[in-house]
């Protein structure tokens, strides 16, 4: 079985062509790197339709968890270790209990923040960027979550001011030119972008919660409404 894997949202580098030879020859012992593997399986368990045999799908479930016992997934931070896990929670979620989820998360956080992010992250532009783009992305699950589950977000409120939120051109230019279905991609670049904004009004929304900043409800619910038009009158 071969899967497309769809990295456009972490703006990183194409699967390797050493990566992509071992899973077409189905030798994933070949493969050094078990974040692909992880991204693999987990993208593999997505595309199942209802006509997927109970043993199939449980020889795939096997294989991800095989590739994920691999230590270094949670303890080297990188992009790759970073995208395995944030896929293997979009992709593999319905595999997973909700705080396993809020777990992969919250440690694909702590690893972005170890690499650098924000103004004073030392790197060259192209990282930077890179990183910037995949802390958005993180950042709107890890708001949503925060939310769900009632837990504190990874990313606070002096973080997400440091790190400049990705122009509508950018999130164009990170992706193909049109969908695999033919289909222009400029309402996945205005989704992603009004979710990035909306992650802004969710981090005041939880300090909103009881006990906390109850006097700034009144303003965040305006906030609240103000981006729920702009967001209908963008998609």
């Amino acid at each position: 079985m071969c899967t497309t894997i769809n990295l456009s949202h972490f703006a990183t580098n194409a699967v390797p062509s050493d990566v992509l030879d071992a899973l077409k020859a189905s030798r994933p012992d070949q493969i050094r790197e078990r974040a692909w593997l992880v991204i693999f399986y987990s993208v593999a368990l997505s595309s199942l339709d209802g006509t997927a045999s109970s043993a199939h799908t449980a020889s795939l479930r096997s294989n991800l968890w095989l590739a994920f016992n691999d230590v270094r997934l949670l303890l080297e931070p990188s992009l790759l270790n970073i995208q395995a896990l944030v896929t293997m929670t979009l992709h593999a979620e319905k595999y997973l209990a909700p705080y396993a989820c809020w777990t992969l998360v919250s440690k694909a956080c702590i690893m972005l923040i170890a690499l650098g992010i924000g103004t004073h992250a030392h790197v060259d532009p192209t990282t930077k960027k890179q990183r910037n783009a995949l802390f958005w992305r993180l950042n709107a699950l890890d708001k949503s979550l925060a939310l769900i589950l009632s837990r504190s977000p990874n990313f606070q409120r002096d973080l997400m001011k440091a790190v400049p939120l990705p122009t509508l051109e950018e999130l164009l230019s990170s992706r193909p030119r049109y969908s695999t279905d033919g289909m222009p991609i400029l309402f996945e670049a205005h989704f992603d972008q009004q979710m990035y904004l909306l992650s802004r009004v969710q981090i005041e929304v939880w300090h909103c919660l009881p006990g906390q900043e109850a006097q700034n409800v009144v303003k965040v619910r305006k906030d609240l409404k103000s981006w729920y038009n702009e967001a209908v009158k963008a998609c």
